[in-house]
């Protein structure tokens, strides 16, 4: 059984696995290998963003929970951040973003997680073989949606809710469950505040798109209660989606 791994570890062992490379190679070849990104800058780049959405998460982790010098932790993501900002993808080495870093603010990062995890709790992780089964699922609910009769521009917003836990998917390399956890709730709530004009076919394509966001959420959730607490929101938000408006 796999250890928790809260958003600071993700972060972290993404970071070190960097670390550990050869500081002569360009800094767009790290990446490509560290991040799984194809060897160009465009992708590189759009995989950074992820990146850098993970040093969004671990500030938000850390600043909720209750620890002394906050700042020190905050700092060193800040630090770590502008670095990687600065640098090269073509014309730099690798062995400037780590002069660039420094081991001790390296070892920050692997502390910040230890709190994140011991205080705000981690999440289980999912196999290649999970992932590739979500995302089957995913297109089977984009093509259902596509083939419906649900008026247009509600058409387009289902299926983008959807694209947005079908990227978190696909870029689970990088944001971890701790990402997928934060887009999966962001949609199911997205999908609830917007409901209310919908169809009443459109409800019920949007609660499968509901259900499946709470079943990613059950699957890297710690707790044994959750699964079943998700299950009664379920029934909550499909109560109140297939009731509102009467429509």
């Amino acid at each position: 059984m796999t250890e928790p791994i809260s958003s600071g570890k993700q972060l972290y062992n993404l970071l070190k696995q960097a670390w550990d490379e050869d500081e002569k190679q360009h800094v767009q070849n790290v990446w490509a290998k560290v991040l799984g990104a194809n060897n160009d800058t465009a992708d590189i780049s759009d995989k950074l963003s992820y990146l850098f959405e993970l040093f969004n998460n671990v500030k938000d982790d850390i600043q909720g929970i209750d620890i002394n010098r906050k700042e020190k932790y905050l700092n060193a993501l800040s630090k770590i951040q502008q670095v990687l900002m600065r640098s090269n993808l073509t014309g730099s080495n690798w062995a400037s973003i780590k002069s660039g870093i420094g081991e001790e603010t390296l070892d920050l990062i692997d502390a910040c997680g230890d709190l994140i995890t011991s205080q705000a709790g981690g999440f289980n992780e999912i196999s290649s073989e999970e992932l590739e089964e979500l995302q089957k699922q995913i297109r089977n609910l984009q093509d259902e949606i596509c083939n419906s009769e649900i008026e247009k521009a509600t058409k387009l917003f289902l299926i983008n809710e959807l694209r947005k836990i079908e990227d978190a998917i696909l870029n689970y390399q990088i944001i971890g469950s701790s990402g997928l956890n934060k887009v999966s709730s962001e949609v199911t709530g997205g999908i609830v505040f917007n409901c209310s004009q919908m169809s009443q076919t459109a409800k019920e394509k949007a609660m499968e798109i509901i259900d499946f966001a709470l079943k990613v959420n059950g699957m890297i959730s710690l707790s044994e209660k959750l699964p079943k607490l998700l299950l009664e929101g379920a029934k909550e938000a499909s109560a109140f989606l297939l009731s509102a408006n009467g429509k």
